[in-house]
Parts: structure tokens; C-alpha cells; sequence
């Protein structure tokens, strides 16, 4: 059987990551399964680190800057989706987010005798239950969704299979590495407190404000624990950057209550170490003890999964909704989190700024408390436990779930 692979992507890697695990977990099953990936994310190069092979169309961010027309633009993106179908000839196509393609490239394909299947992981909820995207998702012959039964409110058209598999992660808990190993395969101390930062893809354009915020903030918060930086695979490095290994970086003077505005220089010497080329980063988690980060699918689950006790700091998405994500999980206890954005918007610069340090600061300081800790280590090991008290089954990597129903799905 062969199995085409659909990931959009541009700011992030949320999608090519959900669909990696998904690969990887057919590819378990179904070991002679022929496995192919289209994405127009601009960190492809994952995918064959993953094991799999890929077809790369160009991002919207990339078109962009290679100053191509959109025209142009969305002619190459079709053909090169067409001709991807036509040549591969896939038995199954599975797609995530975007059910019709980013620029409806799909629309056509989606009429052709193979089976589909959709990963609808949640979204806003005026994109959820947009018409255009209800109606062709019943162009689908299965229905995916990465969350916990009754957790996320998923519209979807009756009479189309769903499936509610659980957080599909690209790595199942049993693959984190041990605190000391992690630790020295980063090249990090083996002993003392460490704090973890990540703030997604590194495509987003609120990158640079947001490490200025986060620097004076946790100068502000005081903590002499050492905070590590994974940057995202898409943030461009600094013009001094030569090396993709882990690489410290030296203090810099950021003095407390300054204006952070969107027009500041990128943040070339934050007062943390930065660690850059690390993905996956769930195998790694066990080396920290806490983490700020923002509240993409991919990194909340993760961290979530391995019990990290951390400050969840949401950005605006067009389809995700980090807010709603960020603050479900703070009223159950598993996280805290902090105001949406990074005051990208604000036109006076000095207000919103201030005021979104100052939160962060104070949550910083709750989470150094060990008290603060343990209750959210508590919470996460209590809603993603081992074994199903009720069941007596064993936690599953929804990723599983998710092969097992394609797979059904083909007969195969």
C-alpha cells in the first residue's frame, strides 16, 4: 500500500511533525507500507531524518521572499501536487488542517478513486465550522482527531467515520531519554536546576519581541536557575551563527521595563545558552525541570506528556487557538499560562510591552517555587496516567490509534 503524506506548514512544524507520527506509527504496523511526504515547510530536511522521503513546494513565507508572483505561486504549488498524486499513485492520502489544500490545490484530488483520511486537530472555532471546510470534509472517508474524547469541541459532518485517537505524539513516553543522559547529550550540566524555552517554529514573526520580553523578564523574576533555549528550526540564526550545535551564549544587558517594540533588532545575546538543530525535542524533555513556551499542539502535548511543569505563553494563530489551549489546561490544573501575544500590534510600543513582562515576571516566580511544581506535576500525571485506571490498559501514543484506523480503513 502506498500512503501520501499532506503537510502544509510555514510558520511552525506543527503539521509535518502530527504526520510524522502518524508515519512512523504505519510504518510500525505495516512494516511494507511505501510512504511518501509533500510539505511546503521550510524545514523539510526533518523528514529525512525521520526516515522518510519528501517532495518540498515552496511556503507561502518562502514565495514571499523569493519574490514570487502569486500566480506563479500558486500554479507551481498545484502542478507540483498534481503530478506528486498522479506520479505516486497513493492508495490512501492523509492530509492535516487544511482539508482542501492551502490555496484549494486539493479540491480535485479529493474526487479521485483513493481513499482520504483528515487530521482535525482543534480550531478556531469560526475556521471549524466554516461552511467551505464542513462541505469538503465530506470529500473524506475518515475523520482523525488528535485530542482526548470530549476534550475539544470538533464539529464534524455526520455520517464521515471519526475517530478521536489521544495526543498523536512523534515520540511515545517510553523513548524519553533519562534525566542524566538527556543532559549530556545536549551538553548541559549534569547537576543544578534548568529551565527550558521554546518558542515555536521560529517562523513566526513576533520571534524576535518575544525572546526580548521573555530576557527582561526573567531578569526581572531573579532566578539564578540556567535557562536553555531550543530554537526553532525556522528562526533564522544571527549572521555570526556557523555552527548547528548546541552553542552558549553570553549575557547581555537588558535593562528592566524597557520598551520592546516590533521594529527591535532580532535579540543576537540572550542571558540563556541556546541550543540549535535539536528535533525532536520530546526525547529531551526529562532534562529539564521546568519550561516557558509557547502553545503550539505539537510542543504543549510533548510537554505535557513528559510531565514538565510549565508557563504556557499563547500567540495568535489564524487557525489554532493557543489562548483556548493555554487557558484549558490552566483551569485543570496542569499548567499556567500568561496573556495571548507578544504586543506585535501595539502601536505605542511601551505599554502592552511593559505590561506583558511584568505577567510573565510573576509567573516565573510561581513556577521557581517547588511547591508550584509538584502540584502541576501531580495534575499532568493524574490526566495522562500509565495505565487506564478502568481498563487496566496502557497509555497509547495516539499516533497508534490514528495507523490502526487507516489501516482498517485500507483492509490492510
Amino acid at each position: 500500500m502506498r500512503y501520501l503524506f499532506y503537510a502544509v506548514d510555514g510558520l511552525g512544524l506543527g503539521h509535518v511533525t502530527r504526520l510524522l507520527a502518524l508515519a512512523r506509527a504505519v510504518r510500525r504496523q505495516c512494516p511494507a507500507a511505501e510512504i511518501l511526504l509533500l510539505t511546503a515547510s521550510e524545514a523539510s530536511h526533518v523528514i529525512y531524518r525521520e526516515g522518510f522521503a519528501a517532495l518540498k513546494v515552496p511556503s507561502r513565507a518562502a514565495a514571499s521572499t523569493g519574490r514570487l508572483r502569486h500566480g506563479s505561486f500558486v500554479r507551481l504549488s498545484q502542478s507540483v501536487v498534481w503530478n506528486a498524486v498522479t506520479a505516486f499513485d497513493p492508495h490512501c492520502l492523509i492530509v492535516d488542517t487544511f482539508a482542501a489544500g492551502a490555496l484549494h490545490e486539493l479540491l480535485p484530488l479529493l474526487r479521485w478513486p483513493l481513499r482520504k483520511v483528515f487530521v482535525f486537530r482543534a480550531q478556531r472555532p469560526e475556521r471549524a465550522n466554516d461552511t467551505f471546510l464542513q462541505n469538503t470534509l465530506r470529500l473524506y472517508d475518515l475523520i482523525l482527531v488528535p485530542h482526548a474524547p470530549d476534550t475539544e469541541e470538533i464539529p464534524t459532518p455526520d455520517g464521515i467515520p471519526t475517530v478521536w485517537t489521544g495526543p498523536m505524539l512523534l515520540r511515545d513516553r517510553e523513548e524519553l531519554l533519562d534525566r542524566t543522559t538527556a543532559r549530556a547529550q545536549l551538553g548541559l550540566p549534569l547537576e543544578g536546576e534548568i529551565g527550558l524555552l521554546t518558542l515555536g517554529g521560529g517562523g513566526e514573526p513576533e520571534t524576535a519581541v518575544a525572546r526580548k520580553q521573555l530576557n527582561c523578564a526573567i531578569e526581572g523574576a531573579g532566578s539564578e536557575m540556567l535557562w536553555v533555549e531550543m530554537e526553532g528550526p525556522l528562526l533564522r540564526p544571527p549572521a555570526n551563527a556557523t555552527s548547528a550545535k548546541p552553542a552558549e551564549v553570553t549575557s547581555t544587558e537588558v535593562e528592566q521595563g524597557s520598551s520592546v517594540s516590533a521594529t527591535s533588532p532580532p535579540l543576537a545575546q540572550p542571558q540563556w545558552r541556546v541550543l540549535r538543530d535539536v528535533y525532536p525535542a520530546m526525547p529531551y524533555l526529562n532534562a529539564f525541570d521546568c519550561a516557558v513556551a509557547s502553545v503550539g499542539y505539537n510542543t504543549t502535548h510533548e510537554l505535557q506528556a513528559a510531565g514538565v511543569p510549565t508557563v504556557l505563553w499563547p500567540f495568535t494563530r489564524d487557525v489554532d487557538d493557543q489562548q483556548q489551549r493555554a487557558q484549558n489546561l490552566a483551569q485543570a490544573g496542569r499548567a499556567l499560562c500568561v496573556g495571548e501575544g507578544a504586543g506585535m500590534d501595539n502601536q505605542a510600543g511601551v505599554t502592552a510591552d511593559n505590561e506583558r513582562v511584568i505577567e510573565l515576571t510573576a509567573a516565573i516566580r510561581d513556577l521557581m517555587q517547588p511547591a508550584t511544581r509538584e502540584r502541576l506535576r501531580q495534575a499532568m500525571a493524574a490526566a495522562m496516567p500509565r495505565t487506564d485506571a478502568e481498563t487496566g490498559q496502557a497509555w497509547r501514543n495516539g499516533a497508534d490509534i490514528g495507523a490502526e484506523a487507516i489501516l482498517k480503513l485500507l483492509g490492510a
